[in-house]
């Protein structure tokens, strides 16, 4: 049996779909207006799903596996934007559940299809793996960001940030007009301290399928600097003096003028903002460097990243250098099969270090 790749149902919506929603895209758009150019404070999410007490489990690992998926799951207004959804949710439901390989903390962007993200987080299999799920709404059309957890969430709060502008507002034929995206975060306890976690999906790129295209001539590129600020004060701001990873769709690639941004916190005084941008935060002490997770490999034109944010007292370690899983095609029919999703599954595993005496996960546990 050969696997077929169909283009059509890998990159492009059905054209019928675009005929019968533009008019009411557009509309929505502009009711949008009003809202997303208001900013929105970070609010405390309490609709947190547990399969367990947090404590009744016992789960502790020396390494902390993580994974990031843009699960490509967009839906419009009640329409299928993206193709075999719910096929390909399936797909993620079944290799979650064979736990092959394990993962502690799974991070999902994109999951936007409501009967998809439902299925997901309501699969029995799923719940019994990870206790502990997620779902931040955001405002209308949600923010996308789906969390599942093997550890127990911190005093039962999680923690999500709007992002302030999703882009133009006549432009209505770009998802992000529709999105809520932003920023979620929450707290687990991992070798005995406390560390957070951070979900995110930045505006995305229109003008190019070239991703380096995109880094040099996107016009979404003001938003995006806004978007890296907010970020920033958002995980700095919760997470001060603890160690934090932030994992997500970044729609920008590690050679890109965004990437130095985020890893070096002096060029954020370089960044371009909109004129009407209000920063509220004045206190940059906790505004450290980030480092990207190594991977073996890595494409030019990776856009999904996992950031390590060190602490004060600890800082990361990468036991598992990121690598991509679940890239296994998923069946349409008897002979046409397609991607899991437009973007990789990747995953690292971490493990804290002392901040003055370790330099490796390699270290003897007897001790």
């Amino acid at each position: 049996m050969s696997y077929l790749f169909n283009p059509d149902r890998i990159y492009y919506p059905r054209a019928a779909r675009v005929g019968k929603t533009c008019l009411l895209l557009f509309l929505v758009s502009c009711l949008l207006t009003q809202i997303s150019c208001t900013t929105i404070d970070k609010v405390v999410e309490s609709n947190i799903e547990k399969t367990r007490d947090a404590s009744t489990v016992t789960y502790k690992s020396s390494t902390l596996r993580v994974m990031t998926l843009n699960m490509w799951s967009v839906s419009v207004l009640g329409f299928a934007w993206s193709p075999d959804i719910h096929l390909r949710t399936e797909a993620l439901i079944k290799r979650l559940s064979q736990n092959e390989p394990e993962i502690d903390i799974v991070l999902l962007q994109e999951m936007w299809n409501k009967s998809a993200r439902v299925a997901l987080l309501e699969d029995e299999v799923v719940k019994e793996r990870f206790p502990f799920r997620f779902d931040a709404e955001g405002a209308l059309g949600r923010s996308g960001l789906v969390v599942l957890s093997r550890y127990p969430i911190l005093d039962d709060k999680v923690w999500f940030l709007q992002f302030r502008r999703g882009g133009d507002w006549w432009k209505f034929y770009e998802g992000d007009r529709l999105a809520g995206k932003g920023v979620v975060g929450f707290k687990i306890e991992f070798e005995t301290q406390p560390v957070w976690i951070m979900n995110t999906h930045l505006i995305a790129c229109y003008g190019s399928s070239n991703k380096i295209e995109c880094d040099q001539y996107d016009n979404n590129g003001r938003y995006r600097w806004d978007q890296i600020h907010e970020l920033r004060d958002f995980v700095n701001d919760l997470s001060g003096p603890i160690p934090a990873l932030v994992a997500g769709d970044f729609n920008f690639t590690l050679t890109s003028r965004y990437s130095q941004a985020i890893q070096n916190p002096s060029s954020r005084s370089t960044l371009q903002r909109d004129d009407d941008f209000q920063n509220t935060i004045t206190d940059y002490s906790n505004d450290r460097a980030w480092d990207a997770t190594p991977e073996i490999c890595r494409p030019e034109e990776r856009i999904d990243f996992i950031w390590m944010r060190d602490g004060d007292n600890s800082k990361w370690g990468v036991a598992e250098p990121m690598v991509e899983v679940f890239s296994e095609p998923v069946s349409v029919s008897e002979s046409i099969y397609t991607k899991l999703s437009d973007h990789p599954a990747l995953m690292a595993g971490y493990c804290l270090l002392n901040s003055k005496t370790e330099t490796s996960c390699d270290r003897d546990v007897s001790k």
